[in-house]
């Protein structure tokens, strides 16, 4: 079934001199853009009621809003506004994080000109002046150090990003801080290093790398953003089981607060970290928001037997963990041999030696539930009824699954609404794409999906296939309100905005 819509739009060329001529040209042009419904899977009248809102830009000057009823038996109709002031995207979101001070892998540091290296300034310190030591005059020294001898614990930092901000005190002391306040144990690994010493028995060249004991770990981490601080926690991780590693590490869910002194300058004072409850053991930490208004703080984690949704209750003394939901990708099983992005597979019978296994990608509040998915497409949906949190349903959303790294949109960007007895998800088909994909399920799968096309996508100059420059529009820009951002949403970054809108009973969906 087909169905075209005629909209208010017309494509701009780039000599635009004026806002009369921008108007002119788009009030010439409302039936130049069609957009066609074409059903996928099951009966339309399952999203009956829901209007699809679609932002699109041009040139970071002409911006409209689109809007769509469907079922409502009526053609689609079109905002426009344009700004003489190119708008650009907004900035990326906040990022927090900790991090070892010294990297496992630091290469070589020569200074080429027979000039000393500064033993302040090498990566472990105690142990290059050790290293120097044993290093006889004009000759090369190689050797494995165990880094325990001279560092309890692996000396840490923590930055965060996308804001402006000022530590209040010493950053060193800071570090050190955090370094005795994590405690995370460097009892077992070594440093295989190799320096040169010249003539005057000065280190000259150094390189290195740090041999774990009990096989190679990362930290692994997640954070939050609040009003008032930033929600942190944090596992160490073996990187070839992806099993959580307990080195007798101070784990938790921690809290950082700051001072936010307005236009994205905060002052924050690191030694001001407490702990607010512990982490479940074994857990790995995957994506974390916070709702502080209904004091509710959301963890996603990966455990051995699969994933978890862990729903934490605001309490005087911290956070108490009220709900735990056990959830897999979409109809499938969660307990997978490996969840990163690359795999040797061929232990696993596969044909290909090297796959790409699906791996989590994002956790998303709406108002009823939580929205969390996999880069396959595949998702799972943890409602809230009378109170209590609850898996409702999983699947795999309907979009194109080949293509480049990344080409599925769904994952990352998507809208999400849920009216108690339908899931109504939707993406772009890309992310340069106005063409929209819809899917509507119950608690036993999908009952509809659609795919609403956009003309301007097939749009060309002269049959070559060059775009018309018309792109999905963004949920925040700098020097405008408009659009809203993700705080709260578990969003790493804002997004192009896509709303999905129930006007059965005049109740609005969340962006």
């Amino acid at each position: 079934m087909k169905k075209s819509l005629f909209l208010g739009l017309i494509l701009i060329c780039a000599a635009m001199l004026s806002v009369p001529l921008a108007v002119e040209r788009v009030n010439e042009g409302k039936e130049q853009i069609v957009i066609t419904q074409e059903v996928l899977s099951g009966d339309p009248e399952a999203a009956a009621g829901v209007t699809l809102r679609i932002p699109s830009r041009w040139d970071g000057h002409l911006f409209w809003e689109t809007e769509y009823l469907i079922g409502g038996g009526e053609d689609a109709e079109s905002k426009f506004s344009f700004s003489g002031k190119r708008l650009d995207r907004s900035l990326s979101g906040v990022s927090a994080g900790l991090s070892f001070q010294y990297g496992s892998k630091f290469g070589s540091i020569d200074t080429g000109d027979d000039s000393p290296l500064d033993a302040e300034a090498m990566p472990y310190p105690e142990i290059f002046r050790e290293a120097a030591r044993r290093a006889a005059p004009g000759e090369t020294y190689s050797g494995s150090i165990e880094i325990g001898d001279y560092y309890a614990n692996y000396p840490l930092t923590f930055t965060v990003e996308g804001h402006s901000v000022k530590q209040e005190g010493r950053y060193d002391e800071a570090c050190r801080y955090l370094t005795e306040y994590f405690q995370i144990s460097a009892a077992g690994d070594r440093l295989e290093l190799t320096v040169e010493k010249n003539a005057k028995e000065e280190i000259v060249s150094y390189q290195g790398k740090v041999v774990y004991g009990d096989g190679r770990i990362s930290l692994t981490d997640s954070y939050a953003e609040g009003r008032e601080g930033i929600y942190y926690t944090y596992c160490l991780e073996d990187t070839q089981t992806r099993e959580s590693v307990d080195r007798g590490q101070n784990q938790g869910i921690f809290y950082f607060p700051f001072t936010d002194h307005g236009d994205g300058f905060w002052s924050m004072d690191l030694k001001k970290v407490s702990r607010l409850c512990a982490l479940p053991q074994g857990a790995v930490p995957l994506k974390m928001a916070a709702d502080e208004e209904r004091g509710r703080l959301y963890l996603a984690v990966r455990e051995k037997e699969g994933y978890r949704l862990c729903i934490y209750k605001k309490e005087e003394e911290g956070l108490a963990l009220a709900w735990e939901i056990p959830v897999d990708r979409g109809n499938l099983s969660g307990n997978l041999p490996y969840l990163g992005e690359i795999m040797d597979n061929r232990t696993y019978g596969a044909e290909e030696s090297l796959v790409v296994l699906p791996y989590f990608c994002g956790m998303f509040l709406v108002e009823g539930g939580v929205l969390l998915t996999w880069s396959d497409g595949s998702f799972s949906f943890v409602a809230q009824e009378e109170g209590e949190y609850r898996w409702w349903c999983d699947g795999m959303f309907p979009a194109a699954q080949e293509g480049e790294y990344g080409a599925v949109v769904f994952p990352w960007e998507n809208i999400c609404f849920f009216d108690g007895d339908r899931l109504i998800l939707g993406a772009y088909e890309g992310k340069e794409s106005l063409n929209v994909t819809l899917a509507v399920y119950d608690r036993h799968g999908r009952i509809y999906s659609g795919r609403y096309r956009h003309s301007s996508q097939e749009d060309a100059d002269g049959g070559y296939g060059i775009r018309s420059g018309i792109l999905p529009g963004w949920t925040g820009l700098k020097g405008s309100d408009r659009g809203a951002s993700d705080r709260g949403r578990g969003a790493e970054e804002r997004r192009p905005s896509l709303e999905a809108v129930f006007q059965g009973n005049g109740e609005e969906g969340l962006q």
